[in-house]
């Protein structure tokens, strides 16, 4: 797992302070971090442009001040030129170009091609909208002949909350500084941020980290648990028996059911809540009452007019593990059913149902914009209500919020983005809860399984072409 956080300025403030490192000092290991990406790019590729090999764009403020630094430790090693898209105001930014200057550093008055531009705009702490001279510098600079474009600290036109309000900056690789910045990692941002990489400052990450509490905390592939099966002397009921209800549309629930079973659990049963089902896959059971010895249950997938019948059900059975998802989300006893749950629960929303469970529980929300602006404060204070309930919200990264706590996890893609995958998800989750795991094991291995597979499996077809079946499948291979 990895710490990430709204501003950095707090740790900066505190390695100064305490660690008796200057401000320049930072500025310096901040631009070797991009010095050493730049090198890389040309080690790996030899083609360099007609113009220059590196253009840097820098701002007035410390963002600029780490360009110009930049500029003036790549002198002489490449054909470089800086455009000053604003004066140098603050101290550093006065400071580093005084330096670079006295290098003699070509300045350029206009943009021109170049192998590798590097924004130094901006960067995080942004918290407005752009002036419409910045805005037409960023447009300018998208639009420009160059082979890769690196981002210093955030692209610009990211504002801190990790919201896009008009222009911003597309960048094919940002290079963040100290520590992973939260606005790096919102659903807007994943187009304009490329690879994510942290420059080390000069000073142990948990050292660096230590001085304040993380905003969002994000999970990696080595916190992924697999249900491997470890003991021999076992048997079906080793794993649980998983119930999943259907409803109007059985297609979501045969998808739930089929993941379950590929994901772990001993026996699975669909629970027909309105008629019986037809054409239920051989593996399995299926009848119009729930098993005898139940481990975990699945209600929403594809429940429709069955969504009130399930939430009776789910309210007679709090102390058995479940995930609940689409249609259960929106009953009008969600608020009841959930106050009443003793045992592991994962929810696991779309942006538009969330929003309904927030409306539910009185918490004030406009719409989905603002959900999207303020979605980790929404999910920490929904999780604050149900410290013991874990909250899978999806998107293009999905967060899980639990016990007061925020995560993300980043390995999604858009391949995941196909009716049923969010069926095959719960499946898997509550495959883990019948497997014994609590609800935030089941929710962080269930998100990190789901998008692994769907990334093993891009790597062998169409990003278009993923199917929640191939999908099922593929968590087989992991």
């Amino acid at each position: 797992m990895q710490n990430t956080y709204f501003t950095t300025t707090q740790l900066d403030t505190a390695a100064i302070q305490q660690l008796g490192l200057t401000e320049d000092i930072l500025m310096e290991n901040a631009a070797a971090a991009l010095e050493h990406e730049i090198d890389n790019y040309f080690r790996c590729h030899q083609e360099h442009s007609s113009g220059y090999d590196v253009l840097i764009v820098a701002g007035g403020g410390n963002n600029g001040a780490d360009g110009w630094t930049l500029a003036r430790r790549i002198h002489g090693k490449y054909r470089i030129a800086l455009y000053q898209a604003k004066e140098p105001k603050t101290p550093a930014c006065l400071r580093q170009a005084d330096r670079a200057r006295k290098c003699c550093i070509k300045e350029e008055n206009t943009l021109l091609p170049c192998t590798i531009l590097v924004d130094c705009v901006i960067g995080s702490g942004f918290s407005r909208t752009l002036d419409t001279e910045t805005a037409k510098l960023i447009q300018h600079m998208n639009s420009l002949a160059a082979a890769f474009r690196i981002a210093c600290d955030v692209p610009t036109g990211i504002d801190s909350r990790g919201y896009i309000q008009d222009t911003v900056f597309k960048a094919d690789l940002t290079v963040t500084m100290g520590a992973p910045k939260t606005s790096l990692f919102s659903d807007q941002s994943k187009d304009y941020t490329g690879r994510i990489t942290t420059a080390d400052l000069g000073i142990p990450r948990k050292l660096f980290e230590q001085q304040a509490k993380a905003d969002l905390v994000l999970l990696e592939e080595t916190d992924m648990r697999l249900p491997l099966r470890v003991r021999q002397n076992t048997y079906k009921g080793s794993y649980g028996h998983c119930a999943v209800f259907s409803g109007t549309r059985e297609g979501a629930s045969v998808l739930a059911s089929l993941a379950a079973l590929s994901f772990g659990a001993g026996l699975v049963s669909l629970t027909e809540l309105l008629s019986p089902l037809t054409n239920v896959p051989c593996e399995l059971m299926h009848s119009a009452s729930l098993p005898e010895k139940l481990s975990a249950i699945t209600a929403g997938p594809g429940l429709g007019e069955a969504a009130e019948k399930a939430a009776g059900l789910l309210a007679s059975l709090p102390h058995i593990p479940a995930v609940l998802d689409a249609d259960i989300l929106r009953s009008r006893h969600i608020t009841e059913l959930l106050r009443a749950r003793t045992a592991h629960t994962v929810l696991t929303p779309h942006p538009g149902e969330f929003l309904s469970l927030l409306n539910a529980h009185g918490i004030s929300c406009g719409g989905t914009d603002e959900l999207q602006r303020n979605r980790i404060e929404l999910l920490r204070t929904f999780s604050e209500h149900y410290p013991h309930i874990a909250v899978v919200l999806k998107g293009a990264y999905t967060y899980i919020s639990y016990n007061g706590v925020v995560y993300c996890m980043c390995g999604g893609s858009s391949a995941l983005a196909k009716a049923g995958s969010g069926d095959v998800l719960a499946g898997m989750t509550a495959a883990l809860l019948a497997q014994g795991y609590s609800a935030f094991d089941a929710a962080c291995t269930a998100v990190l399984a789901h998008a692994a597979a769907a990334r093993r499996l891009t790597q062998r077809c169409s990003s278009f072409a993923l199917t929640p079946l191939r999908l099922i499948k593929e968590v087989a291979r992991l």
